[in-house]
Formats: C-alpha cells, structure tokens, sequence
C-alpha cells in the first residue's frame, strides 16, 4: 500500500505521467469514446462516409434537393459523459449514449486516476465544454464518487492539464428515485464507519444501481435522457417548412426520407417529457408535431400543442398506428 500511495502522490505531484501506470486492479472498465464523424450529402448525390468500424449498417434515402445535413452532434455546445461504478451498466446505458453521442466510463467502483486522465484527454480533445452524468448505488461510497470525480478534475484544470468548462452531476441513484421506483434496501457493510449517520440522514440502507438497471431499465434510461436535455440542441435540420418536433432521434430521421413533402425545420427531444417542456422560438409559426404511436407520446405532444397554441402557433399532429413509430413508416416506404 506505500507503493500505491507514492505513486498517487508522484503522478499528482507531476514526477510520473498519468498514462505511464496502468490499473490492473479491477475488472476492466467499459470506455467508449465516439468517433466524431460527419455523412455529407450534396445536390449531386456524392456521399462521404466514415469508416465501416464507426456505424451500423443502415440505409437513408433523402430526398431531392435536401441539401447538407450536419447529423446533430456535430453542431452539440457540449460534450456529455456518462459516467458509473457498474460496468454492467453499459447495455441499459448505450442506447441513450447513441442517441446524443455521449461518451461512456464504466469502472468497477471508485474510477482511478488513469480513468480520469483518459476522460480529460478526450475532453480537450472535443474543445467543447463538458456535462458529466453519474450512475452510483445509493450508499456512501456512491455518494462520495462524483464530489470526488468533480474535484480530482478541479486539480487537472490547477495542473493546466484541462483548459475546458466541466460540470458533474449526481443523476443517480437518489433518495426519491428509490423510493419512486420501490429499489430493495440492503444492510450496509458492519465495517463502514459511515453507515450510522448515513442511515440516520436518508432513512435507508444501501440500494444498488444494478437494481434500477435490471428491474427497471427503461425508467434508468429516462433518467438520463431528461437529465441531458438541457444541454442537448435539439436541431437536427433546417429547412424553410414549418417546424417539425419529434419524440426521438430516430424519428426525426425517418422525417427526412420523405415522409414530409416540404423541409421542414427538424427538432428532436430526447423523450416524452423533453417534448413536452420543449421551448419554442419566440417568433409563432406553423408546427408540426410527430409523436410515437402510443400514449405518453401523445399526451406529450398534446401537451405541447396546447402550450403552443396559446403562444400563436398553428399547429398539426401527424397520428401513427398503436405501436409503431415513424421509423417504422419509413422503412415501409424505403421497402
């Protein structure tokens, strides 16, 4: 253990570089750092692609005359991360890191400082600021990790090593999110000398991640996506047609193979609730509004649609069947 200290103190200290010791304590960590890439499409139908390692197999067919389309997080104001204890977290997470393009650190447990070290190359390699969201268990280990993440990052910034902007939030597990979700409680370890006022403070025990993840993983990815929400441009396109707002990424997509016979301006909210509080330009127009064929994606736009209304706005919702969304109409129409 005085090797390990000496080492911690020697590369704080800046007499060993960051990336000169590599942790082999743990299991390994689930890192995932998008390539930024850009899909180019011109009058003339020439395409640029990325390299086949950096997408999934897909096909889009845009219409005539669409012109450039920057996909959205080429054009996003910051760089989000999502951050957690759990490697097992990673299959609930991906999806809603795919969406936005978040980058993902997964340790088990504390993250090390050659975590840390990664993290803040890949930040000042973004030259964006950063937006951390972290995944702890409901204990008082968990609750330490990102007070203790944001301040190892305070000190790379005091070293010089990272030049921008980086916010940390605590998104979960919380008191009210286990409660919400009826999360098991368990005993805290006998050997934890914080478990007493621990227990006094929350009036609960230790509740793991895993638990939110395995019960209910739908629920820990809206957690997410609202939590992002307000640092993600929901611009997905422009265009001289009406605004068009929908419920997800994926949806927005299949509204620009020519499900729309004008080009619209395209929004895309993160999530029923995003669409619902989405803000609107201060200037009314004609809005469109493309939720998901099922109930909270209607409820969600007649939300907005009420709102908006209000506001002057002209406003038309496209109706799907129950159960389908407006990918699956595109991929009808690319057939």
């Amino acid at each position: 253990w005085m090797s390990g200290l000496a080492l911690t103190a020697a590369r704080w200290l800046g007499y060993v570089g960051f990336d000169r010791i590599i942790d082999n304590r743990n299991e390994t960590p689930v890192v995932r750092i998008p390539a930024n890439f850009r899909i180019a499409i011109s009058v003339d139908a020439e395409i640029e692609l990325p390299s086949p390692e950096d997408f999934e197999p897909s096909v889009w067919v845009f219409p005539a005359g669409s012109g450039d389309l920057d996909f959205h997080w080429r054009a996003q104001p910051y760089t989000l991360i999502f951050a957690g204890e759990k490697a097992s977290l990673a299959a609930v997470i991906d999806p809603v890191a795919r969406d936005v393009n978040a980058m993902i650190f997964l340790p088990t447990g504390e993250m090390s400082d050659g975590m840390i070290w990664t993290m803040v190359k890949a930040i000042e390699n973004a030259a964006r600021p950063a937006v951390i969201f972290y995944l702890a268990d409901f204990d008082p280990a968990g609750f330490s990790m990102p007070k203790n993440l944001a301040r190892k990052l305070q000190a790379m910034r005091t070293l010089g090593h990272l030049t921008q902007p980086v916010t940390a939030h605590a998104t979960a597990l919380t008191l009210e999110q286990c409660v919400e979700f009826g999360l098991p409680s368990t005993p805290i370890k006998a050997t934890d000398r914080r478990a007493a006022a621990w227990t006094a403070a929350t009036g609960r025990e230790q509740t793991e991640i895993d638990a939110l993840a395995a019960l209910n993983p739908r629920a820990l990815q809206k957690i997410l996506r609202d939590a992002v929400e307000p640092y993600f441009d929901v611009t997905l396109s422009g265009g001289p047609g009406p605004l068009l707002a929908a419920e997800g990424v994926e949806t927005a997509l299949a509204l620009l193979t020519g499900l729309q016979d004008r080009q619209p301006r395209i929004w895309a909210s993160l999530s029923t609730s995003g669409m619902a509080a989405l803000i609107l330009p201060p200037d009314p127009g004609e809005l469109v509004l493309a939720p998901d064929g099922d109930q909270p994606g209607r409820d969600a736009a007649k939300k907005l649609a009420q709102r908006a209304i209000r506001a002057g706005w002209r406003v038309r919702v496209m109706a799907i069947q129950d159960g389908r969304d407006w990918n699956d109409a595109a991929q009808e129409v690319a057939v």
